[in-house]
């Protein structure tokens, strides 16, 4: 396997095990519906409204269609620092969480599922792909995301990493537009003196 396949595996977190702050099981979610993410589950409030922005527009194009664009206005929507490039917030290190809101940004990343009878291959990012996190069950990541197979409506996909061979991958948490995590606000010491 690929080192940079190897470096952004999703820190898996099983929802079955009683753990809090894991986005629902995706019972109810198909292609162009999905539950929002729960406000009170623990997660950083710029993460929630990010992934809440593309789930309130499933079925619909946001901006010019692009992959990309999508996780730009859910950024912007949701008071987060906007995106430089290809870059959506803090990198986020190799065994760090996985979120709702963080944003997965691919570069040809191949993916291989072999069954006793047949083998598929599939290319995320040709050579570029922008996806939100919405949930992580069972080993797999629900993403919400924009043109794929030149469909440009919001939808959800469903990603299985541990078939991910080849590429590079990157994971973002969303900061504040200040720049500094939450919490982190200057402290000023006054004097009179």
């Amino acid at each position: 396997m690929a080192k940079d396949a190897q470096a952004h595996k999703p820190k898996i977190i099983d929802a079955s095990n009683g753990i809090p702050g894991i986005a629902p099981a995706a019972t109810s979610v198909d292609k162009f519906h999905a539950p929002p993410v729960p406000s009170d589950w623990g997660f950083p409030a710029l993460n929630v409204n990010v992934a809440n922005f593309a789930v309130q527009h499933l079925s619909e194009k946001i901006g010019n269609g692009q992959c990309w664009t999508l996780a730009e206005k859910a950024l912007e929507s949701a008071g987060a620092q906007p995106a430089s490039g290809y870059v959506f917030g803090r990198l986020l290190p190799q065994g760090e969480t996985w979120l709702p809101g963080d944003i997965l940004q691919f570069t040809n990343c191949q993916f291989v599922n072999v069954e006793p009878t047949r083998r598929s291959t599939m290319t995320v990012g040709t050579p570029n792909h922008t996806a939100i996190v919405y949930a992580i069950k069972d080993g797999l990541v629900t993403v919400l995301q924009q043109n794929v197979n030149g469909d440009k409506h919001v939808q959800t996909g469903v990603l299985n990493f541990s078939q991910m061979v080849s590429g590079n991958l990157q994971v973002y948490r969303p900061i504040p537009s200040n720049g500094r995590p939450p919490g982190t606000g200057l402290k000023v010491r006054y004097s009179l003196f």
